[in-house]
């Protein structure tokens, strides 16, 4: 069932909800979506993105699921749960990486990539 809010001005759907509590529940699709968290991090081992790091950063992605964290180098992009996406970016001492966090616990998520990051590379 959709309608128009006079109160806001927007258009929003009613649908009956199928949850703990009995009721209906209003969704306006005319709000802001917040967007994914997402940092950068210049790497500063000398060896770059090498096995054993990459391979505890892809753990701890993994660990968020299904939270996506996304890696990504320049036009490069791969899924930082994948030790074959991470290492494939081939990503050297100096370069820059940008983690794109998104999923139901991304605040947690990126803020604990981030630390690893400062950390570990």
């Amino acid at each position: 069932m959709t309608g128009f809010c006079t109160e806001t001005g927007k258009y929003v759907i009613l649908f009956h909800s199928i949850t703990a509590f009995e009721g209906w529940q209003l969704y306006n699709f005319n709000k802001e979506v917040s967007p994914m968290k997402e940092f950068s991090y210049t790497i500063k081992d000398k060896e770059g993105i090498h096995a054993r790091p990459a391979g505890e950063l892809v753990k701890l992605a993994k660990s968020f699921a299904p939270t996506t964290v996304t890696i990504c180098k320049g036009e490069k992009s791969g899924n930082a749960s994948k030790i074959f996406a991470v290492m494939g970016l081939g990503v050297k001492q100096g370069e820059t990486v940008t983690f794109k966090v998104e999923g139901g616990n991304e605040e947690t998520a990126a803020a604990e990539l981030e630390k690893f990051m400062n950390e570990n590379l």
